[in-house]
C-alpha cells in the first residue's frame, strides 16, 4: 500500500513536518483514534531523519495532538476544539495587538464566568485560593509568578465548570503568561495580589456585583501593563 505522506525536501524541519501532519488532521485523512505510520515507515517516507521526525512527534505530544504508547506508536487524540486551536497556535506570532486582544477576551470571559464561579465554589477552594497567593512571594521569578497567576485565574474557571473555556485557555497559556510576565518583571506585584484577595473576598461574600467589578479592573492592570511597555517585536 502506498505511503499517505509524500516526500519532502531536503531542507525540510521539524515545522515543515509538523505542517504535513497538521493539514492531514484539518483534512480529515487523519482523525481521532488513528494511529501514525511507525517512526521508521514515517521518516522513510517523508524523507527526513529520525532526531527530526521525534522532535516532531514530541511537539505534537505536547500539545495534545497524538499520543505516544509502547507497542502501538504514535496515535492522534483530541479532534475537539482544543486540537484545531492548538494546531494552529504552532506558528503564531503574537504582538501588541494580538496581547491586547487576549486581554480584553479575558474581560469577557472572567467577568462573565464569576457569577458560575461564585455559585459553585467551596469555602475551602476559597482558602486554598488565598495559600496560593500568599505564596506568590516576591522572591520567586517573574515567569514563576506569572504561571502561578494564571493558575489561580484557571482554578477560578476550572469551577465555573466550562470545558470549552479551559480547553481555549490551555491553548492560550503562552501568551498569557507573557502578558502577565510583563507586569511581574516591574516587581509592582502588590497591586496584583490586593486586587486578587478582593476578589476572593467578594467571591465568598456572594457579591456578583463587586466581584465582576473587581475583576474587570484586575484584568485592566495587565492592560496598563501593555500600554506602558508594549510587545511589538516580542516573537512567541
Amino acid at each position: 500500500m502506498p505511503s499517505r505522506f509524500q516526500t519532502l525536501p531536503r531542507t525540510t524541519t521539524v515545522s515543515a513536518v509538523i505542517d504535513v501532519i497538521r493539514e492531514k488532521i484539518r483534512s480529515g485523512e487523519l482523525a481521532q483514534g488513528d494511529a501514525l505510520p511507525s517512526e521508521r515507515e514515517l521518516s522513510e517516507s517523508l524523507g527526513v531523519s529520525r532526531t527530526t521526525l521525534r522532535e516532531a512527534l514530541r511537539v505534537l505530544k505536547a500539545y495534545g495532538v497524538i499520543e505516544t504508547r509502547q507497542k502501538v506508536g504514535a496515535t492522534v487524540v483530541n479532534r475537539g476544539l482544543a486540537a484545531a486551536l492548538e494546531i494552529q497556535s504552532f506558528s503564531a506570532h503574537h504582538d501588541r495587538a494580538s496581547f491586547l486582544d487576549i486581554q480584553q477576551f479575558r474581560r469577557l470571559v472572567e467577568v462573565g464566568s464569576i457569577v458560575e464561579t461564585i455559585a459553585r465554589i467551596r469555602p475551602e477552594e476559597i482558602e486554598s485560593l488565598r495559600q496560593h497567593v500568599r505564596a506568590m512571594t516576591r522572591d520567586l521569578p517573574p515567569e514563576q509568578l506569572a504561571r502561578m497567576d494564571l493558575e489561580f485565574h484557571r482554578r477560578l474557571l476550572e469551577i465555573a465548570g466550562n470545558q470549552t473555556v479551559l480547553q481555549i485557555y490551555d491553548v492560550l497559556e503562552r501568551p498569557i503568561v507573557e502578558i502577565m510576565t510583563i507586569g511581574k518583571t516591574s516587581r509592582d506585584d502588590f497591586v496584583t495580589d490586593e486586587s486578587h484577595l478582593a476578589l476572593l473576598r467578594a467571591i465568598e461574600d456572594g457579591d456578583h456585583a463587586a466581584a465582576q467589578r473587581v475583576m474587570s479592573d484586575h484584568l485592566d492592570i495587565g492592560l496598563r501593563y501593555l500600554g506602558e511597555e508594549g510587545t511589538d517585536g516580542q516573537a512567541a
